[in-house]
């Protein structure tokens, strides 16, 4: 934690035109950007642990974590504010949750894509994201996701899991995905980052991105 606010000290300081002294003994001189400065460019973290999320409140303008409970978003909002009037900084931040999104004709193939997103990033992404939804609720989704999947082979999510899909992602049919981004606005969202999945091809990516547009 210490680390990640000191280099978020030193961003801003780079940002601002400042230059920064180097930390270590060596014989370096003071680093400064090559660019010109861009005073007020808002910085984001995006842990997702208590501490992060308190040191966002305190050195950041905003919060922008990955698979992350929508249901856990309010309280999380009210830390970071909590944090930032104890270190004086404006009490507003911006939330803005990367969230994965499966948007398809059918259902089947938003399931489809909306379970790669879980099952992957629980099985294969180390014990971070096990470790963080295990610790807010979801232990026994998150144990059903793992013995569903013993190997890398597969990525579905057993129906005992499906509330994780509802809870981390933006998926289905055009229209049942809007009342679902509409509840990440509702829960406290500012500007959800739609992320969209790897290995599809540019049609299906094309089609996301026009059907999740607001509608009229």
């Amino acid at each position: 934690m210490a680390k990640l606010g000191a280099v978020t000290a030193q961003v801003r300081r780079l940002l601002d035109g400042d230059r920064v002294r180097p930390t270590a003994t060596h014989d370096h001189r003071p680093l400064r950007l090559g660019v010109a400065a861009r005073t007020g460019l808002p910085i984001y973290l995006a842990g997702l642990g208590n501490k992060s999320i308190q040191l966002a409140g305190e050195v950041a303008d905003g919060w922008t974590p990955f698979l992350v409970p929508r249901s856990w978003l309010p309280s999380r909002r009210a830390l970071l504010q909590q944090a930032g009037a104890r270190s004086g900084r404006p009490t507003r931040f911006s939330v803005c949750p990367a969230v994965p999104t499966a948007v398809a004709a059918d259902h089947a193939t938003t399931r489809e894509i909306a379970s790669w997103w879980v099952a992957f990033y629980l099985t294969s992404m180390g014990s971070l994201y096990r470790r963080s939804l295990s610790e807010r609720g979801y232990r026994e989704q998150v144990e059903a996701v793992l013995a569903g999947n013993p190997t890398h082979d597969t990525t579905d999510v057993p129906a005992e899991a499906l509330v994780l899909l509802d809870e981390l992602t933006v998926w289905g049919t055009p229209d049942t995905a809007h009342d679902q981004l509409q509840h990440w606005y509702t829960a406290g969202a500012e500007m959800p980052i739609l992320a969209l999945p790897p290995h599809r091809t540019i049609t299906e990516l094309d089609y996301m991105l026009e059907t999740m547009r607001p509608h009229a």
